[in-house]
């Protein structure tokens, strides 16, 4: 969720055990906890799918007779066991990719998250985000949450406080496992 504070400053939030937290991205770059005077200085906007379904619906309807004829192959949804149908959208964002020269075939190519971990900058971010979370000890599973915020330890983390111990978060050890947790759904 974000706070936008009535001074209009905006703070990424996240709930981790019954407790609110706010990104203080100006001084200390660290979750704090969340000040009890500000909730009578501003507002929080959740990001749950029916806030962004009602946010949503209003440019919906100016544009649904095109779209009655058109279906964007980028649009879709997910049925997620506890938070219902959530909708999905394959964006288009500039984004930081990783690669090395290989010099056999004189291409640059994709860095794989292996070779990746052992690059100076990229181990600082993930040791960053494992100080923040001490309990995620995954490296190769931070730094591909770190490639989908793109690069951002921040935001990184708090996508993590956002979904920590959401069941799908947690791979299924064979393609039978997965197909029984489909089943559930």
């Amino acid at each position: 969720e974000t706070f936008t504070h009535s001074n209009g400053r905006e703070f990424i939030c996240a709930v981790r055990n019954g407790k609110r937290y706010y990104l203080d991205d100006w001084h200390s770059n660290d979750w704090q906890a969340f000040p009890e005077r500000w909730y009578s200085e501003g507002q929080l906007v959740p990001l749950d799918e029916n806030h962004l379904a009602s946010r949503s619906s209003g440019q919906n309807n100016q544009s649904k007779d095109k779209s009655k004829q058109e279906h964007d192959d980028r649009e879709g949804f997910l049925k997620h066991p506890k938070r219902g149908r959530v909708e999905t959208y394959l964006m288009v964002e500039k984004q930081y990719v990783h690669y090395f020269f290989d010099r056999q075939s004189g291409k640059w190519l994709h860095l794989p998250i292996g070779w990746e971990l052992h690059h100076q900058l990229v181990m600082q971010m993930v040791d960053y985000v494992g100080e923040a979370l001490p309990a995620w000890k995954d490296r190769a599973d931070i730094l591909s949450l770190l490639r989908t915020c793109n690069y951002n330890p921040d935001e990184c983390i708090g996508t993590y406080l956002l979904l920590e111990g959401d069941d799908w978060l947690r791979p299924q050890r064979t393609s039978k496992d997965a197909e029984a947790d489909e089943n559930k759904v």
